[in-house]
């Protein structure tokens, strides 16, 4: 029931869905529960901290625009704002959002590293230095 509710809550595609099952199918469910607890735990923390963080790289937020997952979808545009990052809401897509909509993921990464310096598109849409 657990795995379910985790599929159900990171992606809204049945792709995206099964591909969270599958990956949590190997844990037991006492390894499932403790995965689970210790990413609470160490979000929780984070946030109490409330350290500052200094990106210093070229940086895109992607977040699905179904993202139920904890304050994900609050967060982002608040972090977004605060550290002047660029902000993409990923159409038809939850928190796994590569899985739920990969041709879009995959095209604004794309699109933001073809915009970094010194680097250029090559064949096929592979970038190269």
């Amino acid at each position: 029931m657990l795995r379910n509710a985790a599929a159900q809550g990171i992606g809204i595609t049945e792709y995206a869905q099964q591909n969270m099952r599958e990956m949590v199918a190997q844990y037991s469910r006492d390894e499932f529960c403790g995965l689970m607890k210790h990413g609470f735990i160490m979000l929780a923390a984070a946030i109490g901290a409330d350290l500052g963080y200094d990106i210093t790289c070229p940086c895109i937020l992607l977040c699905g625009e179904h993202d139920k997952t904890g304050a994900t979808k609050r967060y982002n545009p608040m972090w977004a704002a605060g550290e002047h990052l660029p902000l993409t809401w990923v159409k038809d897509a939850g928190h796994n959002s590569n899985a739920d909509n990969p041709a879009f993921v995959n095209a604004e990464i794309e699109k933001f590293v073809a915009g970094l310096p010194g680097l250029r598109t090559g064949l096929q849409g592979r970038l190269t230095p």
